[in-house]
């Protein structure tokens, strides 16, 4: 089920797309425009809510409402976005809290073992040839 309608499910979008450390290091892209690699590395980091909850810092429920606070914190712009311009400021705002009581209900299902990993970074130091 969804909070939001069709139209506004398509418009919300949060843009993230990951390079590979492939393409961060491509020799011919690299080439054209004079750098070459020093050193590259992937690495995965961990999840500091993830580890107090292992840690027994934080109980699950305290884990699902930080874990979808610090997420709320940067996608809910884009979700305010997507909202029909029609809609009231009480409908607005129903929805919004709707939406993330579904996102709190989905990561008490998935468990916090899904969240354990921020997205893997890319490090790569280059030089200007």
């Amino acid at each position: 089920m969804s909070v939001l309608d069709e139209d506004e499910l398509l418009n919300f979008n949060i843009l993230h797309y990951y390079h590979s450390l492939e393409e961060l290091t491509d020799p011919i892209l690299l080439k054209e425009v004079n750098f070459e690699v020093i050193c590259a590395d992937l690495r995965s980091l961990p999840q500091p809510l993830y580890e107090d909850y292992c840690s027994k810092i934080i109980d699950f429920k305290l884990f699902v409402e930080k874990f979808t606070e610090f997420v709320r914190s940067w996608s809910e712009l884009s979700l305010i976005s997507c909202l029909r311009k029609d809609r009231t400021e009480k409908e607005r705002l129903k929805i919004i809290e709707d939406f993330w009581n579904e996102y709190r209900n989905g990561m008490q299902v998935q468990g916090a073992e899904h969240f354990q990993n921020n997205p893997n970074q890319s490090y790569v130091i280059l030089r200007k040839l």
